[in-house]
């Protein structure tokens, strides 16, 4: 009974051992290659310009857009852009002007009549200094008149002198009188000429002018809706020019891809709009905090809520930039760009999936198929990424390895 049973336990673990060779030769396996070791994320954006020059509407100006030029005109410095169709502006321009002008009558009047008073008073100065030496010569005559007739004399000539006394101070009283009346009549007529000169710009900043040779772009981004017709406000961005050739991306990533991507990470280029176009650029920002498409804001004693996309989510994702270093040709602004941006590479590496390698004993460890079955070996990895690793040492290129880990 006992042999019988000793028989059984033996037929049924040779059993098991053919079952597991043949399991461990048949086992999926993965050739070594020696090639150029990638770790990649893809993210996607749009083009944008590096630099810009904004063209805005003056601070003291708005109105209708009664001209505007078409989006991505190619224009010289001084063209005109816009023009704005402001009637409360020449309404205001007309009536300083035509106060402007009265303002310079009164001043000039002013100065004729000042020239006039001036001259009578004058005379009236001349007038009393005649009548002093007239008295002054009757008062030599005074010694053989009667005494009577002595202080008549000299009563008339004190009078005459406190005459000319009061003729004196009026005189320096008319200057002084005359000058301040011009300088208040001159201080008017400049401040209506300021009033006049900041209305003049603002109407000149009715038209709008390029400030440089280049394209110009209309602003439509956010509340921004430029159109021919529209009302337009002061300090508005409505258009721009390219500062320099240059363009650059703006991306969004998740937050696994976040974590991998650093600044001046390579990233290849491909564009929706231009399928034979191919870029090539650099990280330059990259954002630490994560933002969801929803937007929480108080106004007045409300909470207000909004969200972009179909529907809120709390997923996280980081705004980042990238250079375009250069194109097969260069996109232009707006335009969607695919990216894969290479966050390591060691060039010339022997690689290997990471499923094939297994921690065994705090050592790497990989099963190489042999004629004789598969040999756990030993690695010393370098680079990894999630998907493969680069093999430093213990592997070669031609080798199969499991990517399966096999019991032995």
């Amino acid at each position: 009974m006992k042999t019988k049973v000793l028989r059984y336990c033996l037929v049924a673990f040779c059993c098991m051992a053919v079952a597991c060779q043949s399991n461990d030769q048949n086992a999926p396996v993965y050739k070594v290659q020696q090639t150029d070791f990638e770790e990649v994320a893809y993210v996607e954006g749009y083009v944008e310009l590096v630099d810009i020059i904004p063209i805005t509407v003056n601070e003291n100006v708005e109105g209708v857009l009664a001209y505007l030029i078409e989006d991505g005109t190619e224009v010289k410095a001084g063209d005109v852009i816009a023009i704005i169709d402001a009637d409360a502006i020449e309404t205001e321009y007309e009536t300083i002007l035509s106060e402007y002008e009265i303002q310079k009558s009164n001043l000039a009047e002013l100065k004729v009549n000042q020239i006039m008073n001036q001259a009578l008073m004058e005379a009236q100065v001349l007038n009393n200094e005649a009548d002093t030496q007239i008295a002054q010569m009757d008062s030599l005559q005074i010694e053989y008149a009667s005494p009577v007739q002595r202080k008549i004399k000299e009563l008339e000539l004190e009078q005459i002198l406190i005459t000319r006394k009061k003729l004196e101070k009026k005189l320096e009283s008319f200057y002084t009188i005359q000058q301040s009346e011009l300088h208040q009549a001159e201080i008017r007529l400049q401040q209506v000429e300021m009033q006049v000169k900041q209305i003049k710009d603002r109407m000149d900043a009715t038209t709008i002018r390029a400030p440089q040779d280049g394209i110009v772009y209309l602003a439509r981004e956010g509340w921004v809706n430029v159109r021919l017709g529209g009302e337009i406000w002061g300090g508005v961005m409505f258009a721009y020019m390219p500062a320099s050739h240059q363009m650059k991306l703006k991306l969004t990533a998740s937050e696994t891809d976040s974590r991998i991507i650093n600044i001046n990470d390579s990233v290849e280029i491909a564009f929706d709009a231009m399928p034979d176009n191919r870029a090539w650029g650099h990280i330059t920002m990259k954002s630490p905090i994560g933002q969801t498409n929803v937007r929480t804001f108080s106004m007045g004693r409300a909470t207000v809520t909004i969200y972009s996309g179909d529907q809120p989510s709390k997923i996280k994702l980081y705004e980042m930039e990238a250079v375009i270093d250069s194109a097969l040709q260069m996109p232009s602004a707006g335009y969607s760009a695919r990216c894969k941006v290479i966050t390591k590479k060691v060039p010339d590496a022997i690689v290997v999936p990471q499923v094939a390698v297994f921690d065994e004993d705090s050592l790497k460890t990989v099963y190489v198929k042999t004629a004789k079955g598969f040999e756990r070996r030993p690695i010393q990895t370098g680079v990894v990424s999630t998907k493969e690793a680069v093999v430093v040492s213990g592997l070669k290129a031609g080798e199969e390895i499991s990517l399966i880990k096999i019991n032995q």
